[in-house]
């Protein structure tokens, strides 16, 4: 038996998760690019009265919940199972979203480089309790913002072998991070290249 831990009662979840779907169909969410903002327009949803943001209803966040798989598994490059994702399952992905490191050879605080991120990716590709790596933490010191996702992107790819959990921080880097993990298949659904 797995132990847990439950630090909120149900009525507090259940009023956390009513209070986010109010947010969402009252305030509602900026959605960068056209054509992505446009998907959501054809499917009905409203925006706010100023037009910038799109509503979410409660229906239709409750569709999307429900329309989601319970687990899903992430492969490696090489094809294989590596990571359960929901239930009761648990990965540690390190790095998240930080602005700066400590550097473990000075014991200087200051902003995350190129080498710092290679670094940091090659070091979970041997930890076996790491189940992912992210594009982790910003290279903001040596990289322009505007390439700075594909960037992060392509080094983690280029390091490690693990499933990769990764975003773009703008329209345009979507479809060039698609196209770069593509680089690393045979298309969209096609097999790894060696």
């Amino acid at each position: 038996m797995r132990p847990t831990l439950n630090v909120l009662t149900d009525e507090l979840i259940t009023q956390v998760l009513d209070e986010a779907k109010r947010i969402m169909a009252e305030t509602g969410m900026e959605i960068s690019g056209d054509s992505l903002r446009q998907r959501p327009l054809d499917r009905g949803l409203k925006t706010d009265n100023t037009g910038k943001r799109i509503l979410f209803s409660g229906d239709v966040v409750d569709a999307a919940i429900a329309s989601t798989p319970h687990t899903f598994t992430l492969f490696n490059r090489d094809g294989e199972a590596h990571a359960e994702i929901g239930g009761n399952n648990v990965h540690y992905v390190p790095g998240s979203s930080g602005l700066k490191i400590l550097d473990h050879r000075t014991g200087e605080t200051r902003l995350a480089n190129s080498t710092d991120f290679v670094e940091y990716a090659r070091l979970c590709d041997v930890l076996e309790h790491i189940a992912h790596l992210a594009t982790a933490f910003s290279t903001n010191d040596d990289i322009e913002p505007q390439v700075s996702d594909a960037w992060r992107l392509y080094m983690t790819l280029t390091a490690s072998k693990k499933p990769v959990d990764s975003g773009a921080f703008s329209e345009h880097g979507v479809p060039r991070m698609a196209e770069m993990l593509q680089m690393f298949r045979h298309g969209r659904t096609g097999r790894r290249r060696n």
